[in-house]
């Protein structure tokens, strides 16, 4: 079997740390042997937070970054969030005959035909997209 030394304290407790190499003596153990031990028992402990911690920082961050990352695939000015959102504003329509190409506030980009503008958003537009104030062209 192995021999077993006391090494440090855990939360208050005593913690033993089986630590001989085989074929040692059984009533000796290494005070160098025992803190090995605890650095390769410390180690993944250390990158468990680490990465516990990224994860939380990543996780706060994600509903700030991801309407940025939705505005760079897209023709629409971030800036005007808000009243898209209440125009019901999506940047494919479920209907293409009613997309933005298709309405009467629409005037197309000749440097970026998937964007155009429009009057009511005050601003660029994807023209595959649609909104509540959708009319059909006169």
């Amino acid at each position: 079997g192995g021999a077993e030394a006391a090494a440090g304290l855990n939360g208050g407790h005593a913690r033993t740390i089986t630590s001989l190499a085989p074929g040692a003596s059984e009533g000796l153990a290494s005070s160098a042997t025992i803190r090995e031990s605890y650095r390769m028992n410390e180690l993944p402990r250390r990158a468990f937070l680490r990465n516990a911690a990224t994860l939380a920082a990543t996780a706060a961050l994600a509903p700030q970054l991801i309407p940025l990352a939705r505005a760079a695939e897209s023709c629409a000015d971030p800036a005007s969030e808000e009243l898209r959102v209440s125009m019901n504003y999506v940047a494919k329509a479920a209907d293409a005959t009613q997309s933005c190409a298709t309405c009467g506030f629409f005037s197309p980009d000749s440097a970026a035909p998937a964007c155009g503008g429009c009057e009511i958003m005050s601003g660029p537009v994807d023209a595959a997209g649609h909104c509540d104030s959708w009319s059909p062209k006169a």
